[in-house]
């Protein structure tokens, strides 16, 4: 039998491991990217985040994490990430906005220190894949349709996020959840964001939660001005604050069509030109608990219209009315008026609830306080 000798034996060690080094990585698992330039990447599927010139952009990025498939973290330092690359939308960020196929987290240096915005006349970003996150930078000046920052068909979490001054002349100003797609927002902020259509902010035709979040000077030119829940759609808000929207048709704040929970949060100095300055409720049902809704106005009903439950909660100084006459009582609720008609146990109604204005009172959004007289 021919024995290979040490010196044959040595070279082929020293193959593997020169192969080993200078071979791409076969998972890009930590991808940071080193340029504010948008360019493409220069062979996607390589394991090399790489443009021509061998940066690695964040177009590069997402474009091999695409071509890699599986999970992988991104990480976007400070700066101004403009999107600039031009040409025919092939739906894998080659052109146009960054579209995530893969389960990507995307991590900025601080709302107010990273952002991400589309200058090629598109939405920054589309998600198509389930398990991506968004944190800690901001998107904006972007203007697609539908979704004039982001288009959502998988799911996608936002976590201190801010999406701001983004435009769509259909509707979702700032977010497009759609029927099948799924997103969460935790401790981040929606803003003057604008939808000639529906949803200033965000238009719900999937399953949308926020958390801790406010939802602020959004304007749609249909209805819902913050955020409107088509059929079939669901929303819950926990512990956030939607304020100051404003809405062509009905749902000043919110416009329920499906289904909508509201706990625990403020709906305060939104606007409708027809019914439901704080939340309208039509073809859909909404329920409100332990929440304060006030300061709202409509050309109709100022606070809440339609099939919504109201728990536990304040409503004053809403327009002309609170309530419209489909709103019901679960409870121990105060009305500065007596147009809700509540009549259950621990109801009060045409009773001054004397809260003070929205402001900062230590919480994670702004919120009404008892203010006595």
């Amino acid at each position: 039998m021919r024995r290979r000798s040490a010196s044959a034996s040595l070279a082929v060690v020293l193959l593997v491991v020169q192969f080993s080094v200078i071979a791409p990585i076969a998972s890009a698992a930590d991808l940071f990217v080193d340029t504010t330039t948008d360019a493409v990447d220069a062979d996607p599927g390589d394991g090399l985040c790489a443009t021509a010139i061998g940066e690695c952009s964040l177009r590069a990025a997402i474009q091999e994490t695409n071509a890699l498939g599986g999970a992988h973290h991104i990480t976007l330092p400070a700066g101004s990430y403009s999107l600039t690359v031009t040409g025919s939308d092939n739906d894998m960020a080659a052109a146009l906005d960054l579209d995530v196929h893969s389960s990507i987290t995307i991590e900025g240096a601080g709302s107010g220190s990273t952002t991400v915005s589309q200058d090629a006349g598109d939405r920054a970003f589309e998600i198509f894949a389930n398990g991506v996150s968004m944190s800690d930078f901001t998107i904006s000046d972007s203007n697609g349709g539908p979704g004039g920052a982001i288009d959502v068909s998988g799911s996608l979490d936002l976590v201190r996020m801010r999406v701001t001054g983004n435009a769509t002349s259909g509707d979702g100003g700032a977010i497009w959840v759609e029927p099948a797609g799924t997103l969460s927002v935790s401790q981040s902020r929606i803003d003057h964001n604008a939808a000639g259509g529906a949803g200033g902010g965000i238009l719900a035709a999937g399953v949308v939660t926020l958390a801790d979040s406010t939802i602020d000077a959004n304007a749609a030119g249909a209805g819902g001005g913050g955020v409107e829940v088509v059929a079939g759609g669901s929303l819950t808000i926990i512990r956030s604050t939607i304020s100051a929207n404003a809405a062509g048709g009905h749902g000043g704040g919110v416009l329920v069509a499906g289904t909508a929970a509201i706990t625990n949060s403020t709906i305060s100095g939104n606007l409708a030109g027809g019914n439901g300055g704080g939340l309208a409720a039509h073809g859909g049902t909404a329920s409100i608990s332990y929440s304060t809704i006030a300061d709202n106005l409509a050309g109709g009903t100022g606070g809440v219209d339609g099939a919504v439950t109201i728990e536990g909660s304040i409503l004053g100084e809403n327009g002309s009315e609170n309530c419209s006459p489909g709103v019901t009582s679960g409870g121990y609720n105060v009305s500065s008026d007596g147009s809700c008609a509540f009549s259950a146990a621990g109801d009060l109604t045409g009773v001054d609830p004397m809260i003070g204005p929205l402001a900062d009172n230590g919480g994670s959004t702004r919120t009404h306080t008892p203010h006595p007289s």
